[in-house]
Order: structure tokens, then C-alpha cells, then sequence
């Protein structure tokens, strides 16, 4: 058992957050942590890595237990480069590579005959070898994987953690994690900066981790791959559930009908026993019975009726106006960054046509440009080619940041500033629709969680009635049941809507369209995400059975597929050659490493320091040079395939 929670409440200002919790944590649990924004989610992970005191009960850990923690969208703050600061994980293996070093240099001093030598050399053989069991030649090859599946395989490793942006600290937070790999991980909302193929890369990784990890996730994909339990923090309680979040959903539902179902019973036992106790207890043949079920009925005590599912958010988007057919025409659009070193083109050859009433998500890897694009057609930016929207055609922008709202002004004021001619008292119904009653209408903007802030973007959105919904990343910070009421409210807008997402939920119920984005332009898939997905896999296949076909082909069939000019078959015939040239040194180099290894477990070899040294360095420059060669045999053949 890594963690045991027992008997433990927390309150804040009078408020209780839980009470009287008992959990355990095992060595290999994975559990998702869920529950409505403010219920104490993160609040119970401060107290679960000691950040936070309970107010009663304890928490038992393991001796010298890891706990790696992530909080919500906070990066690495570093003056270190990308490849110092995932090194720095390594600090053991760092230590004992100096200790190794200056062993080194000890022994270089030494007569290979002397006692002193022999101890040193002694002492040398059996670092290196627990060098070798905890990866300490692998700390390269760890750091690259991790890099490449976090989505940093085409950034300089030598670039500064200070200057990477907010989403890309944040995965750079995850990747120092997993390259740490704590008995306990614990990760706060880590796919909100994730496009589709890191998200599916880190739920492949995970799915695989030896240790044991708490993760809090509103992505209802991520938790039903990964998680083997729920926990849910209700109302004061946490409940645990056996299974991913589909399981949970259906056990919820059952404990629910359950206990609605001994509510009722225990009351209409307490009311007959009531009306026994009440016709019989001033008879005297029957007040000994009476006093019976007096004392049956104070035994049932207090029946508290189950508490009613706690109140979701109303959302609902009408729209005035009727623009034309022809909504939007993107026509040839280059998009680009200004950075120190000048413009940095992001994408060009952007074609787009819109259509009223479409439903239009937009995907594509992070720093694509989809967000420079959603502010390049509302002409906020600068770009490059043809926008051009058609008549009354009357847009309301959801930014990701929700920097729009002035965070001085009070939740009241920052809807009132926006429709004057309101009375107070139909604010205040906008504002109950997503979930601002009482005294929380007076909460400074600033002050607000990030789901906050986004329902007061949709109370704005939906009292301006615009047409069309432009929307960027909208369920990043909402809670599920927020995520159901907008998926509703938009499958019911009448208007159009262009976004860009990566919840996979939301994007499999709602486009109509489906637009993937990368450097060199759009491409359209008309369908939801599921349509797109499948359309993916049966080009994937298609591509692999092509590939196969042309390589089983005779010589002559395969000329005739298509045409190529002297220069491209003379260089297809050089790739081929390089491709047998490195599939043969691969082979040499794996037999050059396993005779390497065979040599160092020689108690002769061993014994010689120097013999060891120059064996350990033909050792990890094998190794190196092995990786570099799979790499470069695998870009070739992935080359040669397209073909």
C-alpha cells in the first residue's frame, strides 16, 4: 500500500469540503478523480502530497515514498535548456556516473599492480554495473522518447524552458514526470494542452506505466483507457467505483436508485410505525406494544432523503439574423507569428468555404495555427489572401483565455456593462442559467476558476444571439456535467459554428465537418470526429497494403506504375542501396554490443580498469550510433514506402 487515507474532513471558512473520507492507494492503483469544478478535487491532492494540513484524520504514506505532482496548467519555470532540465531527473545516475569519472581518474594515477588499484578497480566493476541496472547508459535514448511523444521532437534541445509558451511548459512538466516515474503520479488536468497525437501517445504510455497514478481528467475518452477506478467527491463525500468512467456512470445510476429505494422504504416503515405508536399508545392493551415501535422507530433515527443531482448549467444559443448561404470564403491565407528572429509562417494556402447552418471543428497538431486562424478571420490579426464574410453575418468569439472579460469588474457588472437596457433581475436569471446565485454574482472576475470564467463567456454569448459561434477550445475548464449542457445547446443552435477542439467527445457529436490543419493547408472530411477517424485508419491501411503490394510486385510490373524521371530512379536506387547498407550495420552493430556485453562480464575484464573503461566507452558510442542508425533506417523506409 502506497497511501492510506483515514477518517479525513476538511472545511474552509466555515464551508466543508469532505468528511470523514477513507481511501487507500495500492502500488499499481489507477484512479480517476472526478467531480464538479469546486468540490475540492485539488484541494484533496494538496493534502495528498502534505501541501495542506486535514482538519481531522490522517493520511498514512509509505516510507520514502515519490509523489510526482502536476498541477493545473503550471509549466516548468527554468532557465535551463529543454535537455538540461529533463536530465536533471536523472540525479542518481548523474552522481554515480562522477563518482565513476573520478574513480577514473584515480585508478589513472595508480600502478595497475598496487593494492590501492585493485581495491579502486574493485569498487569501479561494481558501479558500473548498478550504473548499468538503473539506465544509466539509457538516459539519452529515455529523454528522446519522452521528448518525441510529448511533442518536442523538432524542437532544439538546447532552447530555453523561458521562453517556451504556457501549453508547452506544461508538457514539458509532464515529460520531466514521466522521466522521473514516482511511485505515486498524480496529474491535475494533463491533456488540456494535448492535440490528438501526443493525447493518444501519453494514453499509450500511461496505459503501460509500472507505478501507480491519480489523475484528474474531464475527458471522458482518457478515463475510460486509463483509469481502473473512480473516485468522485460529491457533496461532501467521495465515492468509489470499480472500473473506468463508464463503469462508474452505470454504477452511479444504480447506487442512486438504490438508495432513493431505501429512502422509501425507511419511511414508509417510519410512518407506519408512527401511526401504530400514535392509535395505541394511550390504550392500555396495547401501549406495551406501542412503546415497542416507539423504541423500533427511534432506532431508524434521522431519514435523510438522497440529495437531488446537483444543479447543471442552462445553456441555450438562439440566433437573429439570416446571413447568406455563402457564409465564409477563405481563399490562398498564410498565417504567421512575429518572433525575435522575424515572421515565423505558420501555414499557407488556406482554402475554406463555409455554408450556413454548418458545424465546422478545425484539428490539428498544437502550434498548428488554428487559434491564429479563428482570430484571422474575425480580422484581428494580420494575414496574408482573401476573408471574406457574406451579409449579416453577426459572430460571437469564445477565447480560450477569456481574456475579453475585464477581471476587475464583478460577475453582475461584467454582464450589466454589456446590456444596460436589462433589468436587474433578468441578469440575474442569465447569470442562474450558468450557475452564478446569490452572493457569487458579486465575486471579481479575477477571482473566478477557469470554469468559471467560461460560463460567464457563454451567459455573454447567449444574450447577444449571434449567428454564428466562433469557439476556441470551449470545454478546456468545464466540469462534465458543463461539457453535457454545451454539447446540448450546440446540437440545438440553429446558427453556425466554427471551432476548434481537441475533446473527442464533443467533436464525435457535433461537426458537421471535420477540418484537419497543417502547414500546408486544409483538409476537409465532411462527418464527425468518428468519420474522420475511420477515414484516418482506412488510408493508414491502405497506404501499409499499397507499400506491401509494391514490394511483392516483379520488377517490371513495377516499373510500370508510374512514370519517373533518370534523376528520381537513379535516387530511389541509391535510398534502396542505403537502406541494405544500414539494415546490414545495424546487424554488425547489434553482434559489436551483445561481444561488448559478453567482455564486460568477464571477472578478467572486470578486474582491468582500463580494459573496463575503454570497454564502457565502446560501449555507449555503440549504443549511440545504433539509435542513429534506426532512426535514419526508419525515416528511409517510411520515405520509400510513400513512393
Amino acid at each position: 500500500m502506497l497511501l492510506e487515507i483515514e477518517n479525513l474532513s476538511k472545511s474552509y471558512g466555515g464551508q466543508e469540503i469532505f468528511q470523514n473520507a477513507c481511501l487507500t492507494v495500492q502500488e499499481n492503483s489507477r484512479i480517476g478523480l472526478i467531480g464538479i469544478n469546486g468540490t475540492g478535487k485539488s484541494t484533496l491532492l494538496h493534502l495528498l502530497v502534505g501541501e495542506d494540513l486535514p482538519d481531522t484524520g490522517r493520511i498514512i504514506r509509505r516510507d520514502n515514498l515519490q509523489i510526482g505532482y502536476l498541477k493545473q496548467d503550471c509549466g516548468l519555470d527554468s532557465d535551463l535548456s529543454i535537455y538540461e532540465e529533463l536530465k536533471s531527473v536523472f540525479s542518481q545516475q548523474l552522481a554515480l556516473q562522477s563518482r565513476l569519472n573520478a574513480l577514473s581518474h584515480k585508478m589513472a594515477k595508480l600502478a595497475p599492480e598496487s593494492g590501492e588499484y585493485a581495491a579502486l578497480s574493485e569498487e569501479y566493476a561494481q558501479a558500473q554495473t548498478y550504473f548499468e541496472s538503473i539506465g544509466g547508459y539509457e538516459m539519452d535514448v529515455k529523454i528522446q522518447t519522452i521528448l518525441n511523444g510529448m511533442g518536442f521532437g523538432l524542437r532544439d534541445k538546447n532552447t530555453r524552458v523561458s521562453v517556451l509558451s504556457g501549453g508547452e511548459k506544461t508538457r514539458l512538466s509532464i515529460a520531466r514526470l514521466l522521466l522521473l516515474e514516482p511511485d505515486l503520479l498524480i496529474l491535475d488536468e494533463p491533456t488540456n494542452h494535448l492535440d490528438f497525437k501526443t493525447l493518444t501517445w501519453l494514453e499509450d504510455y500511461l496505459s503501460t506505466y509500472k507505478n501507480a497514478f491519480i489523475i484528474v481528467s474531464h475527458d471522458r475518452y482518457f478515463l475510460n483507457r486509463l483509469a481502473t477506478s473512480i473516485w468522485e467527491i460529491d457533496r461532501g463525500e467521495i465515492y468509489t467505483y470499480k472500473g473506468n468512467y463508464s463503469a462508474y456512470t452505470l454504477q452511479k445510476e444504480q447506487r442512486r436508485e438504490r438508495e432513493q429505494k431505501e429512502y422509501e422504504q425507511k419511511a414508509q416503515l417510519a410512518q407506519r410505525l408512527q401511526e401504530y405508536v400514535d392509535k395505541n399508545i394511550v390504550r392500555a392493551t396495547t401501549a406495551q406494544m406501542a412503546k415497542s415501535r416507539q423504541k423500533q422507530l427511534e432506532r431508524l433515527g434521522e431519514i435523510k432523503r438522497p440529495p437531488k443531482e446537483m444543479r447543471a448549467c442552462r445553456l441555450h444559443f438562439d440566433c437573429t439574423g439570416r446571413p447568406y448561404k455563402d457564409l465564409l470564403d477563405v481563399q490562398d491565407v498564410s498565417l504567421w507569428v512575429d518572433t525575435p528572429q522575424g515572421q515565423k509562417e505558420l501555414a499557407s494556402h488556406l482554402d475554406l468555404e463555409v455554408k450556413r447552418g454548418q458545424k465546422i471543428a478545425i484539428i490539428g497538431e498544437n502550434g498548428i495555427g488554428k487559434t491564429t486562424f479563428l482570430k484571422a478571420i474575425q480580422q484581428l490579426i494580420p494575414y496574408r489572401g482573401r476573408i471574406h464574410w457574406g451579409e449579416n453575418a453577426k459572430w460571437g468569439y469564445f477565447e480560450q483565455q477569456t481574456r475579453s472579460l475585464n477581471r476587475a469588474n464583478t460577475v453582475l457588472d461584467e454582464l450589466w456593462n454589456q446590456n444596460r437596457s436589462l433589468p436587474e433581475q433578468e441578469i440575474r436569471r442569465l447569470l442562474g442559467n450558468v450557475l452564478f446565485t446569490g452572493e457569487d454574482v458579486y465575486k471579481r472576475v479575477g477571482d473566478l476558476s477557469g470554469g468559471e470564467r467560461a460560463r460567464l463567456v457563454f451567459a455573454l454569448l447567449m444574450r447577444q444571439k449571434y449567428n454564428v459561434l466562433i469557439l476556441d477550445e470551449p470545454t478546456n475548464h468545464l466540469d462534465i456535467p458543463s461539457k453535457e449542457a454545451l454539447d446540448k445547446a450546440l446540437m440545438e443552435f440553429e446558427g453556425t459554428v466554427i471551432m476548434v477542439s481537441h475533446d473527442r467527445y464533443l467533436l464525435s457529436r457535433i461537426p458537421t465537418h471535420i477540418v484537419q490543419m497543417s502547414d500546408k493547408g486544409f483538409a476537409v472530411f465532411e462527418g464527425a470526429y468518428e468519420a474522420f477517424a475511420q477515414h484516418e485508419r482506412e488510408q493508414q491501411l491502405k497506404e501499409r497494403e499499397t507499400a506491401q503490394a509494391r514490394a511483392a510486385a516483379p520488377k517490371e510490373e513495377k516499373a510500370n506504375v508510374s512514370w519517373r524521371s533518370r534523376a528520381q530512379r537513379s535516387e530511389e536506387v541509391r535510398q534502396k542501396k542505403r537502406l541494405q547498407e544500414l539494415e546490414d550495420l545495424i546487424a554488425k552493430q547489434e553482434e559489436d554490443i551483445t561481444h561488448l556485453q559478453e567482455q564486460m562480464a568477464d571477472p578478467a575484464v572486470a578486474a582491468d580498469y582500463q580494459q573496463m573503461q575503454k570497454i564502457c566507452q565502446e560501449l555507449e558510442e555503440a549504443k549511440n550510433a545504433l539509435q542513429n542508425d534506426y532512426d535514419e533506417w526508419e525515416a528511409l523506409t517510411l520515405l520509400l514506402e510513400g513512393q
